[in-house]
């Protein structure tokens, strides 16, 4: 690889709604006889997935905030929660509901004493068609329908005591999707952060209102960082730092210099008025004593070994 003089114009952003484009600031890279590049750059958020205004999805009054801004979270941490009492009575109707409906097409009372009920009325048609049969004009021929019309009719209520219970058994399915309907309003107004990372900054205070889509925190995501850049189209290809694997030094209070191993993900399609191309690669930070060691602002000296 020729020795080259690689311009690199860093961009400053991070990717938020509603934020300034990016602003570039000029640096200025340096080859090594191996073909190594050693060049200034800054470590950003990833623009992608850094940043994010973890907003309400239901209108009501805030009544905690679990944290505080700076405080570093899991993925699925409660942060915050909006008034949920009347999704919690809900609950508790649909499932005292769902309990009385279940229990009821569970029941085989009604069956058995409707099967009861027309073994009685069979017997007794029965009893009275043999009178008929040994003893004429004993018994009326309306009397006799009269005993098998009731016999019929209990045949009937068997079976409308099983087909309620297949009703029952529709109405404890409704009142469960009820209850679970409930369960979902309550957790709808528990605010959980989307991801590893840190709150940095609480929008409204307890007890305020907010309705669905109102940022209440905002979090960035430090646990994969980008360090950005723009090449000089004049002095190299695209193709010659598309995947490259880099490494990126930086220096922290008191002097120490940290390394991290990263990788470029991103080649600009577009060259712009100044010539140049976007660059951009990942890293993936690290924690010491509890703390992450790159920070989003932060100055690097990124090296790109030889292919």
């Amino acid at each position: 690889m020729r020795k080259a003089i690689l311009p690199f114009l860093i961009c400053v952003c991070f990717a938020s709604v509603g934020m300034a484009q990016r602003t570039p600031a000029a640096a200025q890279g340096t080859g090594t006889s191996d073909g190594t590049i050693s060049l200034p750059c800054q470590v950003l958020l990833n623009e992608v997935d850094g940043v994010a205004n973890v907003p309400a999805e239901e209108a009501g009054r805030l009544v905690n905030i679990a944290v505080r801004a700076g405080q570093q979270v899991k993925a699925g941490d409660l942060l915050a929660r909006i008034d949920d009492t009347q999704a919690r009575k809900q609950k508790a109707a649909a499932e005292a509901e769902y309990s009385a409906a279940s229990e009821k097409a569970g029941s085989t009372v009604d069956v058995e004493a409707a099967t009861k009920a027309e073994r009685v009325a069979y017997y007794a048609f029965k009893s009275m068609e043999d009178a008929v049969k040994m003893v004429q004009k004993v018994v009326s021929q309306n009397d006799l329908n009269q005993k098998q019309f009731e016999w019929e009719k209990m045949k009937l209520a068997i079976q409308q005591a099983n087909h309620q219970k297949v009703v029952d058994g529709f109405t404890a399915d409704a009142k469960k999707a009820e209850a679970e309907l409930a369960q979902n309003g309550i957790e709808r107004r528990e605010i959980r952060a989307p991801f590893d990372g840190v709150v940095q900054e609480i929008t409204p205070h307890l007890g305020e209102w907010v309705k669905p889509g109102d940022p209440v925190l905002r979090m960035i995501k430090i646990d994969r960082l980008s360090v950005e850049g723009r090449a000089k189209a004049a002095l190299y290809n695209p193709a010659d730092l598309a995947d490259r694997n880099i490494n990126v030094q930086v220096t922290l209070a008191g002097g120490r210099n940290v390394q991290f191993v990263g990788k470029i993900v991103f080649i600009g399609s577009e060259i712009g008025g100044d010539e140049r191309y976007a660059v951009r690669a990942e890293v993936e930070n690290r924690k010491e004593n509890g703390q992450w060691v790159l920070r989003p602002g932060m100055q690097a000296n990124v090296t790109l070994q030889p292919k």
